[in-house]
């Protein structure tokens, strides 16, 4: 990583923690830590990463967001957790996670949770109990690092990147014959669609990195065209990054739910309108579809001040009459056929009974 971004990520991460106001309530405490996190060192320190298996106490920690890929991927399995508790073997790691090591710790903080570490892979009890606790793992987060650039994990988070993006040019200008020569920088002008493009690659169409997003009150995104920075108060790009900047059909995101004395609330319309643009999400397995949205549920239910017992097959008791009022939406489909899963995943009336976009 250059100095140029990291002093980039740097502004950013600081200007979000000290000058905005919606993200300024999320930093009161730090939060208690997820069950295993790697620990990565201080900013100073030389000392390589290990998995830390956490007692209950409090700090600050970054969530990573990426695609396992199709290459292999280093992962903790039961009989590897005692040697990785005691140094991390950075030979097998991928460059994606050695980069997002690298941004945690350079940015002064201490940990960082990866799910294929710090969940034991060949544990399905440990999986059960770990998945489920998502949504707080990723709503916790300090930010979320999003590895939108690499198609698998054997490339890294910083690609090379056409400098005119995100440089600014410098020329030597003179505002008046005689006049001393000053040194102008101009930023090329960039289309604002460019920060939606990061909607379109392919990290943005799994299921459960839906849930991660949607949880995640900050994001630092890497993406082939540059680094965006996403929060509750701005929007950040690398081409431009003093200039704050709006999501063009902004993904929805639930930052009420770390804001409990906000004026406004969650309603129903907010989990149906969540629905719609999570189905039609790439899934590896079925029966992950439910799962993969246990955490956001979990969290509007503490928001409606409603009972969990009431979400049932997608749907909600006090919401159910709209709730089954969803038909399969062939135009987003873009040719693909909808069908019902091999296995049993839902009710025949809920939306996830069914693989496609739905409206």
């Amino acid at each position: 990583m250059s100095s140029h971004t990291f002093d980039v990520i740097d502004y950013w991460f600081k200007k979000c923690e000290r000058f905005h106001a919606e993200c300024l309530a999320l930093n009161q405490s730090a939060p208690r830590l997820p069950k295993r996190v790697i620990d990565v060192g201080s900013s100073s320190s030389s000392c390589l990463p290990f998995l830390h298996v956490s007692s209950g106490e409090r700090a600050r920690y970054v969530a990573l967001s990426h695609r396992w890929g199709v290459g292999k991927i280093c992962r903790t399995l039961k009989n590897g957790v005692e040697d990785y508790r005691n140094v991390l073997p950075m030979d097998e790691v991928s460059n994606v996670f050695r980069d997002a090591i690298e941004v945690t710790r350079r940015l002064g903080i201490r940990y960082i949770w990866i799910d294929s570490l710090c969940i034991i892979q060949d544990s399905s009890e440990d999986w059960e109990i770990e998945s489920s606790n998502m949504a707080s793992i990723y709503s916790n987060a300090s930010f979320t690092i999003a590895a939108a650039l690499p198609s698998d994990s054997d490339t890294g988070l910083f690609a090379p990147r056409d400098q005119l993006l995100t440089k600014p040019c410098r020329v030597n200008m003179r505002y008046s014959e005689g006049s001393a020569t000053e040194v102008v920088r101009i930023w090329r002008e960039t289309d604002i669609r460019g920060l939606n493009l990061a909607y379109l690659y392919p990290l943005y169409t799994r299921a459960w990195v839906f849930q991660e997003h949607t949880l995640s009150p900050k994001i630092l995104h890497f993406t082939p065209t540059g680094i965006l920075w996403e929060c509750l108060g701005a929007n950040f790009a690398e081409a431009e990054p003093l200039r704050q900047r709006q999501w063009q059909d902004a993904p929805i995101k639930l930052p009420l739910s770390y804001q409990p004395d906000s004026e406004q609330t969650i309603t129903f319309d907010k989990w149906l309108d969540l629905v719609e643009a999570y189905s039609g999400r790439a899934m590896t397995f079925d029966m992950d579809w439910l799962p993969a949205m246990s955490g956001i549920a979990k969290t509007l239910s503490k928001q409606l001040q409603c009972d969990y017992g009431e979400y049932v097959g997608g749907l909600w008791g006090r919401d159910m009459l709209r709730g089954l009022v969803w038909y399969p939406n062939t135009a987003r489909a873009r040719g693909k056929k909808h069908c019902r899963p091999s296995t049993y995943i839902a009710p025949s009336w809920s939306w996830a009974s069914i693989n496609g976009p739905i409206s």
